[in-house]
């Protein structure tokens, strides 16, 4: 389907006319950027175990990643971009040291003496780079004088910013930034701190319902109007700040509706998160095996052998020649197939594989660019399951091309431990089954909010050619 700019406007514009920004009042009371430490290799740090933590300096002369011990009590949970994703409860291993406290007059820094009485593993961490805290943001004349030191003072383990400490704690929308399409996600326990690099947070109006506009931003239609109106980044991506994010424009709904949207993307973060967790299941096991490349003519069953090829070569050719001419039609045979594969990838792309019928099938935008390759079951599940994580896993960008992808198709798991294989299979079947109903309940999703904005058939033609 063609379309053009004009019918794209006309359908924004008309959203506009009957919805109301996700700024308005009545929808969100802010939107906001993530901690600024100033210091991150300082306060970020990796969560080994109880109170047990990794630092990893930075810099030309920085020392090597230590372990260190530092009460749980002001370790945050944080969430960078990278962590946000569309409808799953974030995940992270990185946590941020954080020496303050939070009441309803805001966060406030706690003081040397309260630190160094009940936190006295975190205050002896945080004295080992006194020196560099307090150094942060200084500036030296040019004969090497120190002309000012904002963080020189009893309080240089304060964080670089203030802004937006108490707003961590608090239930929110997770807002990815640098995507190739809407990813939002809520943490509806409010333990999740986020950081300043490619994440932002919404706090929701009291009035509304965070699940509601979950729903709404994940939907089809917020999608096309954010990747009309946002910032154009390299490789197929747009920038969701707040600049972009903010006009996004919110349907009315009655209490009804309202109630029906909340309830379907509540059970589609559930059901995301439950995906997430099956995939980590098989990823966990599969690292454990050994991985061998398939053939090429495997992973394409109509691609030819050299051996077979050569059998084609002119019959002037001594064997050497042969050989050469066949490896030379081999390279341009394959490398038609992994062209047929990068003209679909693209950034965003859906991936998906299935096996049924005993046929290996691996898609892109649920087109297919892998298929006839027939297995019996147990194989068959077996490399489908190592296909989803794949799947889940595999980043493309505008660079990004078939062979790589098919390479990366081609490493097999070995399956020479039964008890693996089956543990395997048996998570690969519970996922196969949660994707149906995950893809069930997208799409009464999307064609319940494509009726709050009260889209034509041709809007809505418009919206799904996009």
């Amino acid at each position: 389907m063609v379309t053009s700019d004009r019918e794209e406007r006309n359908l924004i514009d008309r959203l506009y006319q009957r919805c109301k920004r996700l700024d308005d009042p009545a929808n969100t009371s802010n939107i906001f950027v993530g901690i600024q430490t100033s210091a991150d290799a300082i306060y970020h740090l990796t969560k080994k175990g109880q109170e047990r933590y990794v630092c990893t300096p930075k810099g030309d002369d920085a020392p090597p990643p230590y372990e260190v011990e530092i009460e749980d009590a002001l370790m945050k949970p944080l969430v960078s971009g990278g962590e946000a994703k569309r409808y799953q409860v974030p995940t992270t291993d990185t946590y941020l040291l954080f020496p303050y406290i939070v009441d309803e007059k805001g966060a406030h820094l706690i003081d040397p003496a309260t630190m160094r009485v009940h936190f006295p593993k975190a205050w002896s961490y945080l004295n080992s780079y006194k020196d560099d805290l307090r150094l942060r943001e200084a500036r030296w004349d040019r004969d090497g004088n120190l002309i000012e030191s904002p963080f020189d003072d009893v309080q240089s383990y304060r964080f670089g910013r203030h802004q937006n400490l108490e707003k961590q704690e608090l239930v929110k929308l997770i807002v990815a930034q640098t995507v190739p399409r809407m990813r939002v996600c809520l943490d509806e326990s409010a333990r999740f701190y986020l950081n300043n690099v490619r994440v932002n947070g919404i706090i929701v109006a009291g009035k509304q319902d965070p699940w509601f506009l979950l729903g709404v931003l994940n939907s089809r239609v917020a999608d096309f109007v954010f990747r009309r109106i946002a910032k154009v980044k390299d490789g197929g991506y747009f920038e969701a700040n707040r600049q972009f994010i903010a006009p996004l424009p919110i349907p009315f709904a009655d209490e009804d509706d309202l109630r029906a949207v909340a309830i379907r993307a509540l059970e589609l973060q559930t059901a995301h998160t439950g995906r997430r967790e099956i995939l980590i299941e098989i990823e966990r096991r599969l690292s454990t095996a050994r991985a061998r490349n398939k053939p090429e003519t495997w992973l394409f069953p109509s691609l030819r052998s050299k051996r077979d090829l050569a059998t084609e070569a002119p019959a002037r050719l001594d064997v050497d020649k042969k050989r050469a001419w066949a490896e030379q039609r081999y390279d341009l045979e394959l490398t038609s197939f992994h062209d047929a594969i990068s003209a679909r990838l693209r950034p965003g792309a859906p991936l998906s594989t299935s096996f049924k019928n005993g046929e290996l099938t691996f898609l892109i935008e649920g087109v297919p660019v892998v298929d006839r390759i027939f297995v019996d079951a147990t194989e068959g599940e077996f490399i489908a399951a190592q296909w989803k994580v794949l799947c889940s896993t595999f980043s493309i960008t505008e660079g990004t091309d078939g062979k790589r992808l098919a390479n990366a198709l081609r490493k097999i798991a070995s399956a020479d431990n039964p008890a693996l294989v089956a543990q395997v299979i048996e998570r690969e079947k519970k996922l196969s089954v949660l994707e149906e109903s995950i893809a069930v309940q997208e799409r009464e999703l999307d064609a319940l909010i494509s009726r709050l904005y009260g889209l034509t058939e041709a809007e809505l033609r418009l919206i799904g050619a996009n």
